[in-house]
C-alpha cells in the first residue's frame, strides 16, 4: 500500500540527487528515473528514486491526478514518504498537503520521520552538498575538467 503526501507545484524543484544525499548520506548507491532532462535540471516533473543497499526502501514524485497543481510524493514505506515529503516541501517553500486537502506543517512532520532518522544531519548533508553548486553547464561540479576529458 502507499502512502501518498502533497506539495503544491513549483516551477522549480531541488536537483534530484539531493534527495539521496538527504534520505541516506553522500555515496549512497541508488537507482533512479525521471523526466530531468539534465542531471542539474530543476524544471523535472517526475522523480522514481530507490536505494540498492536497502531492501524496498524506494519513492515517487509526480504531478497528481487528483490535481495538476500538486507534487504527490509516494511510497510503501511511510517513513520514505514522510522524509521525502518534508524535504521537497523545505526546498520548495510549499505547504504539505494531504489527500483530503489539509495541510501538515513541516514541525508536526517533523515529528514523524521516524526515531532512527536524524533530521539535524539530513539537512546538513544536503545543504553542504556538492549538488547545490550543480548548474546546467556543470551538472558535475565534483568532477574537474581533467577528469570528464
Amino acid at each position: 500500500m502507499n502512502l501518498n503526501y502533497f506539495t503544491t507545484s513549483t516551477p522549480t524543484r531541488p536537483d534530484f540527487r539531493l534527495f539521496s544525499v538527504f534520505l541516506w548520506g553522500d555515496d549512497h548507491n541508488f537507482d533512479s528515473e525521471g523526466d530531468s532532462y539534465n542531471p542539474a535540471s530543476q524544471t523535472w516533473t517526475w522523480l522514481y528514486m530507490r536505494s540498492r543497499e536497502y531492501k524496498d526502501a524506494s519513492f515517487e514524485i509526480a504531478q497528481s491526478d487528483l490535481n495538476p497543481e500538486w507534487m504527490e510524493i509516494s511510497s510503501t514505506d511511510v517513513f520514505i514518504a514522510r522524509r521525502v515529503a518534508y524535504f521537497l516541501a523545505r526546498e520548495t517553500d510549499s505547504p504539505i498537503l494531504l489527500p483530503d486537502g489539509t495541510s501538515q506543517s513541516l514541525e508536526s512532520l517533523a515529528d514523524a520521520l521516524g526515531q532512527t532518522f536524524d533530521l539535524q544531519a539530513a539537512l546538513q548533508r544536503a545543504d553542504k552538498s556538492v549538488w547545490r553548486k550543480a548548474t546546467l553547464e556543470k551538472p558535475y561540479p565534483n568532477l574537474d575538467a581533467e577528469t570528464r576529458e
